[in-house]
Formats: structure tokens, C-alpha cells, sequence
């Protein structure tokens, strides 16, 4: 079965939140930021307390390995329902790099 992700930039968020309430579901939800370290997360813990699933993690690793890391991966965007987005360019990076329509699995 396929689905196609919703992508929406952060300032979307209470579009996405009005949608969940219309469909009733646990909605999974994906928070990307730069680095995966303090905007995606900080979100994902808002979204959590409001009763969504979700995850979070960056675009883009830091050049220093010895930081802690958390990018995204395409079964991250499988296992997401809605993607939000920090930034224009992260937007525009997740849209034309990924894959949004893929089979559940």
C-alpha cells in the first residue's frame, strides 16, 4: 500500500494539528532540523505531550565526529505520517533528495 507524506515547514504546525484532529488518529510525526539536535527535538518532546508519535533528527552531520549525531534515514521517512520541517533549504532538501511516496511496510 502507498502513502504519500505530508511535508510541512515548522510555521505549518497548526495546520497539521487542526488536519490530526479532523482524521482522530495517532498521527507519526517526523521533526527535522539541521542537526538533529535541538529544534527537531525540542518539537518532537511539544508533539509528544500533545499525543502524537514521533521522532527527530537532522539533515545534515556534523563535520566533528566526536558530536553526538542523529540524522534521518529513508525508514524514518517511511515510518513517518507527516514530516515538519525547520528551514526553507531543509524543506526543499527533503522534498527533492527523498523519497516521500514509498510502500508501508
Amino acid at each position: 500500500m502507498k502513502k504519500t507524506r505530508q511535508l510541512y515547514k515548522f510555521f505549518q504546525i497548526n495546520k497539521l494539528m487542526k488536519e490530526h484532529k479532523i482524521i482522530n488518529k495517532k498521527l507519526k510525526v517526523l521533526c527535522v532540523c539541521a542537526r538533529g539536535t535541538n529544534r527537531s527535538k525540542y518539537l518532537a518532546k511539544y508533539l509528544e505531550r500533545k499525543g502524537y508519535s514521533n521522532r527527530a533528527g537532522g539533515s545534515q552531520p556534523f563535520k566533528d565526529s566526536n558530536k553526538p549525531q542523529n540524522p534521518i534515514f529513508q525508514e524514518d521517512i517511511v515510518w513517518a505520517d507527516a514530516i515538519i520541517v525547520m528551514r526553507e533549504w531543509i524543506f526543499q532538501l527533503i522534498k527533492n533528495g527523498c523519497n516521500l511516496s514509498s510502500s508501508d511496510r
